[in-house]
């Protein structure tokens, strides 16, 4: 008697069997054919579009919120991304002038490394006018001692800060 041609007996021995998933029938799940790739990767695209949409709508607020969560962190990825490209900062204590994302981090870098290691920078009095917020804030040292400012203005545009006016004359909290 001769083997079913598709007999283990009669499969090669240099390969090794591999346990393979039941089929499914497609039909069986409301599809046909490949189209159903097409609609499983219309689906993702749009599920991927909407997610950034949302993001780059974030608000005002919500990007000044997400800033005080990155810089209280030390999350300097987090920082990066809040940031425009070609932002502007202007006014800070630990460097006046700064253009462009990296100088702003590297503004960032050294007012960090002064700060205390934990929630060294508080917001109060946020107000949002269109694009534009401004907010009060408490800022601590290494040393715990406390600075206040008042007057902070950042313009948000597609999620991002595109520049940001430091508060003038920062000074010990009372």
């Amino acid at each position: 008697m001769r083997p079913h041609p598709r007999s283990p007996r009669q499969r090669p021995t240099t390969h090794p069997q591999v346990a393979r998933p039941r089929a499914t029938n497609v039909r069986s799940l409301g599809t046909r054919g490949v189209g159903w790739r097409r609609r499983a990767i219309a689906i993702a695209t749009s599920a991927m579009i909407a997610s950034a949409c949302t993001a780059a709508a974030a608000g005002p607020e919500e990007v000044l919120r997400s800033y005080i969560e990155a810089y209280n962190a030390n999350d300097v990825d987090g920082l990066e991304e809040l940031f425009a490209e070609n932002a502007l900062m202007t006014g800070h204590p630990f460097g006046p002038h700064a253009d462009g994302v990296d100088k702003i981090l590297d503004v960032h870098a050294a007012d960090r490394a002064a700060a205390a290691n934990q929630t060294p920078y508080e917001i109060s009095n946020v107000e949002v006018a269109g694009n534009t917020v401004s907010w009060d804030h408490v800022w601590t040292n290494g040393n715990g001692a406390s600075y206040c400012a008042e007057g902070h203005k950042a313009v948000i545009e597609d999620g991002q800060i595109v520049s940001w006016e430091f508060a003038p004359n920062p000074h010990p909290c009372p």
